[in-house]
């Protein structure tokens, strides 16, 4: 058994544990969450890994978990076939995920299933197909990962029971999502309308979304579908985005419509880009270095058997949701059945490269920098698909939202500025036990008549960037902006320049009208930063990415500067 089959088998355990018994209905099967003390509607997705794990063991009591899993989902499924979210959510578009679980189970591990319990399996499929061939077509309201996944499922459908109406409504939402492609490669889509403009021209893009869920439903349907033009497309797009990988495999998604639910692997509720990319690798064969960092970084946010939001989560004392592991304990069956093993040929990412140089997204705003041991990400994407009201608001105005440093890691990874439960049920709440939890995005702030403003608010702001042969300079001007879009009376503005060379990252601020203003930076890992500018700091944690970070708070001097060094090296300022 290899690494990644003993990590199946340790998420499937953890899983098999949580499972609720001896309470009888409703409650018999669920899988009870340590983070939300609640029973997730989506737990049915785990059937497909247990199963895969029973294959792998030969241990019955997979299977036994799994035929309550089914038991217990019977709670959730309305007559016409759909499924609930959850017991308190009437969102039915979960149904397709559900959907595709059941035909992988079947299609892969059929053999794996006696006769009454896969008949039962092939019978609840078939009343969800046509309740998705009838409902989830392209004037379905949802974001655009709906789409995908319904590609994939009336592809898996159109198989499993030799029906060609449910491959023409595979093409038809394959077309569809592959017509919401940008030149770049990026899929939009991800909030309303799918083919709609910001203000700045942005277009509504998630990375988690994208990667872990859209693109592997579209290769899904391809693959069934034999259209290898299509499989070769979704390769090109993906290997033209890579430079969204991190060194340690992880996905910059600081820009994303959707980052509340960032995970810093990719997303809160979706399945992994792992199997996909393995998959589209045969036309792209840098994609398989990328699924297996993901794949590690995935086993290093693994504890006590489940896999957690980010990388610190545990250390920050926060409980795993199992949402997590539900989805990628089916990724990771996936990906195990595309291939994925210890023996794959390394290679270099474009994240490795040691240059200084720049690419710019403009459909969403955002540039990511190249400058030796360090990348950085700086946006003004305002594609916020969350309405700015609740919080669910990621980084604008310029900000460095991601610097990573290769040889220590991520440096600053900011998400949303702040956190707000937009889905209950698929996000989990922060505890404050041992660290505050405050937002992880650089940014000038000042209050005035108890409304903050935030330079990383700022829809506005001014981007310039040049590269000489060793540095890349990003000239920026934003204004402090509250979250409803106001700015103060006379407007606070930041002029910053951040310079990026190989021996460290300088950040020069001048503010106009800078009376009350403060610089908060917050830093990850051992850095050493530099100021003559008076500060303080304090350990804080943010579920968005999930680090730990020591905030500092700068101050500006009394001409309205500051100016700071950030170097590999930590020492105490």
């Amino acid at each position: 058994m290899n690494k990644y089959e003993s990590l199946l088998v340790q998420w499937c355990d953890s899983l098999v544990k949580l499972q609720i018994k001896g309470f009888g209905a409703p409650h018999d099967g669920g899988i009870l969450c340590p983070a939300c003390t609640a029973l997730h509607g989506r737990a049915d997705n785990a059937i497909f890994p247990l199963i895969y794990t029973y294959k792998l063991t030969g241990d019955q009591r997979y299977t036994d978990a799994a035929k309550m899993l089914f038991k217990w989902q019977e709670r959730l499924i309305n007559p016409d076939g759909s499924c609930y979210n959850d017991g308190n959510n009437g969102w039915r578009g979960i149904t397709v995920f559900s959907c595709i679980e059941y035909c992988k189970t079947v299609k892969y591990l059929g053999d794996y299933l006696d006769d009454y319990f896969k008949t039962a399996i092939i019978k609840r499929i078939k009343t969800q197909a046509e309740w998705i061939y009838t409902y989830l077509g392209t004037k379905y309201r949802s974001n655009i990962n709906y789409y995908a996944a319904s590609a994939s499922a009336m592809a898996l459908c159109g198989e499993l029971f030799d029906d060609e109406k449910y491959f023409v409504k595979s093409r038809e939402m394959l077309g569809y999502c592959l017509r919401h492609f940008t030149e770049n490669g990026l899929l939009t889509g991800e909030g309303h309308p799918h083919d709609g403009y910001t203000d700045r021209g942005c277009r509504l893009v998630d990375i988690g979304y994208d990667f872990e869920e859209s693109i592997p439903c579209l290769t899904d349907a391809a693959e069934i579908l034999n259209d290898e033009k299509t499989l070769k497309t979704l390769a090109y797009n993906v290997l033209n985005t890579l430079d969204i990988f991190m060194p340690d495999g992880a996905m910059d998604n600081t820009f994303g419509t959707r980052n509340n639910k960032w995970t810093y692997y990719g997303s809160r509720t979706s399945d992994g880009c792992v199997a996909a990319l393995l998959t589209l690798s045969e036309y792209a064969p840098q994609l398989k270095e990328a699924a297996l960092r993901n794949m590690e970084l995935q086993l290093q946010c693994t504890h006590d058997g489940l896999l957690y939001g980010g990388r610190q989560y545990f250390e920050a004392g926060q409980k795993p949701c199992t949402h997590h592991t539900i989805c990628h304990a089916a990724g990771l069956a996936d990906a195990l059945i595309a291939g994925l093993s210890e023996g794959i040929e390394r290679q270099e990412l474009p994240s490795d490269k040691y240059e200084f140089s720049y690419k710019y997204y403009p459909e969403v705003d955002t540039y990511k920098i190249w400058a030796g041991d360090w990348l950085a990400t700086v946006t003004a994407c305002d594609n916020q698909a969350s309405k700015v009201g609740s919080g669910g608001i990621h980084s604008s105005g310029g900000t460095v939202s991601m610097l990573y440093h290769k040889p220590l890691g991520p440096v600053i990874a900011g998400s949303t500025y702040e956190y707000r439960l937009d889905e209950p049920l698929n996000m989990q709440l922060p505890n404050e036990f041992l660290y505050p939890h405050r937002t992880l995005i650089p940014r000038a702030e000042c209050v005035e008549n108890g409304t903050v403003y935030a330079s990383c608010l700022d829809k506005t702001a001014e981007i310039s960037v040049k590269k000489t042969d060793d540095s890349v300079t990003v000239s920026v001007r934003s204004t402090l902006t509250a979250l409803n879009g106001k700015v103060t009376e006379p407007p606070k503005t930041m002029s910053a320049e951040y310079t990026f060379k190989n021996e460290g990252v300088y950040f020069k601020l001048h503010f106009e009208n800078g009376e009350g203003v403060k610089y908060i930076l917050p830093v990850i890992g051992e850095l050493e930063v530099n100021t003559e500018n008076p500060f303080t700091k304090q350990k804080t944690f943010y579920l968005g990415g999930g680090f730990i970070a020591e905030e500092y708070t700068v101050k500006p001097d009394k001409n309205g500067n500051i100016i700071l060094k950030l170097s590999k090296i930590k020492t105490n300022c």
